[in-house]
């Protein structure tokens, strides 16, 4: 009987122990950084399906693409890729992906491109740091599609704040 007793304690102790090592201290550390792609590399590699939400402007960006007579695309902010690898498939343009939050993309090129392509990018990204980032922009296209959310997002940050950080209305 004391067998089984300590037997439990043990598998006990080491759920407890499981619980405060790397995924508890991982998330405590994300929920108290203040730096915003820390808490943008915590959602993408724990949602699945955060970041895969721009196929919906595969026609609006195939239809510019075609216009330009495109070689070449960066899609910045690129979440997961799944717009660039379609643009890729469907209309054999080679698209470079940029996303700072994504370990595998998170090098800026240091190139020009035909298109870039921008999408549900620019209400994450703190009204602080906007000018930065679409002075960026601008060194590396000049075409650009954007597509920007103006509402607040159903997804919130692990410090608790909404991960749309910066919106306006459309006016």
């Amino acid at each position: 009987m004391y067998i089984l007793i300590l037997k439990k304690i043990v598998l006990f102790v080491k759920k407890i122990y499981n619980l405060f090592s790397s995924n508890f201290i991982e998330l405590y550390f994300v929920k108290h950084s203040n730096d915003t792609i820390t808490q943008y590399k915590y959602l993408h590699k724990n949602n699945k399906i955060y970041g895969s939400s721009s196929l919906q402007y595969f026609d609006n960006v195939k239809t510019l693409a075609n216009e330009l007579n495109c070689q070449s695309i960066i899609d910045f902010g690129c979440g997961k890729g799944v717009l660039s690898n379609e643009i890729e498939k469907k209309l054999k343009i080679k698209c470079t992906k940029y996303d700072p939050a994504i370990e595998q993309y998170d090098t800026i090129p240091n190139e020009k491109f035909d298109l870039l392509i921008c999408t549900d990018v620019l209400e994450h990204v703190p009204l602080e740091n906007l000018d930065n980032v679409l002075s960026s922009i601008k060194t590396l296209s000049n075409n650009c599609f954007f597509a920007i959310s103006c509402r607040l997002a159903g997804q919130i940050l692990p410090n608790g704040e909404n991960a749309h950080c910066t919106v306006y209305p459309k006016e």
